[in-house]
């Protein structure tokens, strides 16, 4: 579990410094998809999060059109999810 953790906040770093770079947000999608499908229980919402969230900034970069107010959410409700389990673990989830 604390490796997982330690996972999202890698990646979460990485969505962060991507920027306007849809290339690189696009990375960022394919490790989140990649991270869900090695995770179980209330894990797989937190990289499933992280990969929409992705996918809808690179589609912004790309169309224009805005990021989701529900992939906002859906983000920020997993982290809350999975705030205690890390946080035992000794890795505090970050946004």
């Amino acid at each position: 579990m604390k490796e997982a953790c330690e996972k999202f906040n890698s990646l979460y770093v990485q969505y962060r410094a991507a920027g306007r770079d849809s290339n690189a947000q696009e990375d960022v999608y394919l490790a989140a998809a990649d991270a869900k499908d090695r995770v179980s229980g209330n894990l797989k919402g937190l990289f499933t999060s992280m990969a929409v969230l992705a996918l809808d900034q690179a589609s912004e970069i790309e169309t224009g059109d805005p990021v989701s107010q529900a992939a906002k959410d859906a983000i920020r409700d997993a982290v809350f999810a999975n705030a205690g389990a890390c946080t035992a673990e000794g890795v505090t989830l970050t946004l």
